[in-house]
């Protein structure tokens, strides 16, 4: 199947596009999970905590590097702790490009 990847969580409250699309994209799993109840199910979970740097592919490659004689997991659940650097300014300003960049590199890697 397509790779999605969403990095910021979504509250029951949001209601902007990416929360809509992220509780749909979590109702399509959860209609998914149902009908293959019995088969077992793989997960990857991973944490980073980034401190404030920039991260390249080499990386991210290294952060999800999987044993080549396993299956891929069938779930990817991935975390970042300070994705931006700790300074007021880019705290209040978060760069879009930063985070797309990264999520991108990431989709790269997981398809």
């Amino acid at each position: 199947g397509a790779a999605s990847l969403a990095c910021a969580p979504a509250s029951s409250t949001d209601d902007s596009p990416r929360a809509a699309t992220s509780l749909s994209h979590m109702r399509s799993l959860e209609a998914d999970l149902k009908l293959s109840q019995g088969a077992p199910l793989r997960v990857f979970v991973g944490t980073w905590n980034m401190n404030g740097r920039q991260c390249n592919d080499q990386d991210i490659a290294s952060w999800l590097a999987l044993p080549t004689h396993e299956s891929p997991p069938d779930v990817v659940a991935l975390g970042c702790q300070e994705f931006v650097a700790l300074s007021i300014n880019s705290m209040l300003l978060p760069s879009v490009k930063q985070r797309v960049a990264f999520e991108r590199l990431v989709a790269a890697m997981l398809s």
